[in-house]
């Protein structure tokens, strides 16, 4: 009898042992139909901010990583867009350019990049590029001039994206977990206050 139990408990290990280790159910997932997007990643921020008793020396800079299937090579163009904003007492805010119809966002083109302006780093197989320019290119663009800037205001800084399959990433239509998770730290907006 004893014997019989030891092979009767044996056996049953044996079949849990087996049974576990093996997956019944295949996923009938269409890996092959996903329709997958192109982020950009925030590798630094060098410069986020301008000086207001400095302009002509203060700048935006930040380096950033595009992150597709294909290494970041799907990227077409990235369009950097400024506009300035000045808060208001008792709450709200003034645009340059104002926000147009239904509050839609109005920002005027500072400078496009292009997949050219994407190298290869040491750090990633995803392809990286700077972003930057002065606080007075920002101000030309908008047509400002250095005495109507205030500490306090912000410049918004938007990235739009368009891969080479004509979809456009930007600010709006990306997802919360991809502009506010670290780990993609893609926000396609960031803010420069002015100190």
């Amino acid at each position: 009898m004893k014997i019989i139990k030891k092979i009767f408990v044996k056996l049953l290990t044996l079949v849990v042992l087996f049974t576990s280790c093996t997956d019944f159910v295949d996923p009938v997932l269409p890996y092959k139909d996903f329709n997958l997007a192109v982020y950009l990643r925030t590798i630094s921020r060098t410069s986020t901010s301008f000086n207001s008793s400095n302009l002509a020396d203060s700048k935006f800079n930040i380096t950033v990583e595009a992150v597709d299937p294909e290494g970041g090579r799907t990227v077409e163009s990235v369009e950097v867009r400024v506009r300035h904003r000045r808060s208001v007492v008792g709450g709200g805010f003034i645009f340059t350019p104002a926000a147009g119809a239904n509050n839609l966002v109005n920002d005027v083109l500072i400078k496009t990049l292009t997949l050219a302006d994407f190298q290869p780093n040491n750090e990633s197989r995803f392809l990286r590029a700077g972003i930057q320019f002065t606080a007075l290119e920002a101000l030309s663009a908008l047509g400002l001039s250095e005495n109507q800037i205030n500490v306090g205001d912000n410049f918004e800084v938007r990235l739009k994206l368009r891969d080479k399959f004509g979809r456009v990433f930007n600010d709006i239509n990306a997802g919360a977990s991809i502009k506010n998770e670290v780990f993609y730290a893609s926000p396609f907006l960031y803010i420069v206050p002015v100190n």
